[in-house]
């Protein structure tokens, strides 16, 4: 979350059964064009996201909505939210093997 400004704590929620602190933050729009590619059609306008600590330091859950509009036409608008969720972290039933 390189780049993120405004971060302010928005309370505690449970993550599949862990305990986390919620934060929300936005990200300027020098930081925009690492989160998507340049695009002639689209423009943005604003992008707000919100993580999911757990108590045990993992990042459990990453949320980020992005607008914009269409570049030729203003009143075009359009979101774009992403989340995802991170379990079992550490889990000693999980085996990656090296491949040969």
């Amino acid at each position: 979350l390189a780049g993120a400004v405004g971060a302010k704590k928005e309370g505690t929620e449970a993550v599949r059964g862990v305990n986390c602190q919620v934060y929300s933050y936005g990200l300027p729009r020098d930081a925009w064009p690492s989160l998507l590619p340049p695009a002639k059609e689209v423009a943005l306008d604003d992008y707000r996201g919100r993580v999911w600590i757990g108590d045990d330091g993992f990042l459990r859950r990453l949320q980020g909505v992005l607008t914009g509009h269409k570049s030729s036409a203003a009143s075009e608008r359009y979101t774009m939210t992403v989340a995802i969720e991170f379990y079992a972290l550490n889990d000693p039933g999980i085996q990656v093997m090296a491949p040969k």
